[in-house]
């Protein structure tokens, strides 16, 4: 699955526009690296 499709089967399960859940899975995208590197340094 690439993004675009990820983008379209969370946005038809959710009731998102296409949009506003590519914004929410580029923010959690955005967030993972943070969070594992952060728990390794921890």
């Amino acid at each position: 699955m690439n993004k675009t499709e990820l983008v379209d089967t969370v946005a038809k399960s959710t009731g998102l526009t296409k949009s506003d859940t590519k914004k929410t899975i580029d923010a959690v995208f955005e967030q993972i690296p943070k969070c594992l590197t952060f728990n390794i340094l921890r």
